[in-house]
């Protein structure tokens, strides 16, 4: 009867530290669990933070293409504009040119 309360004994003990390996099996894969989720969580914060940045970025590089592309618009008008045929003969006058045949008027103002 010593014998199989030994037995017993030794049983209990086994299942006691099975028991205790389970256990300590199932708050190991819970941590890991855990420690995998933040894991998870922190990487898609991160993500975000990046698209975040990049979508500003984007935006200021945006805004400076439409500027560009504004200056660009107004430049090629000035130079429309300054290559036009009369826009040329105007500034040729003002700086005292005159077409062959023109008779150049100069307007004197008597001095006093």
């Amino acid at each position: 009867m010593r014998d199989a309360r030994a037995i017993a004994d030794a049983r209990a003990a086994l299942y006691d530290a099975f028991m205790d390996r389970r256990d300590v099996l199932r708050r190991m894969l819970l941590w890991a669990i855990v420690i995998t989720c933040v894991a998870l969580a922190l990487a898609i914060a991160g993500e975000l933070w990046v698209r975040h940045t990049i979508d500003v970025q984007l935006a200021v590089e945006q805004q400076a293409e439409s500027t560009l592309q504004q200056q660009v618009e107004a430049t090629r008008h000035a130079i429309q504009v300054a290559t036009s045929p009369d826009a040329i003969e105007q500034q040729a006058r003002s700086w005292g040119y005159a077409r062959p045949g023109d008779q150049p008027i100069i307007i004197v103002t008597p001095v006093p």
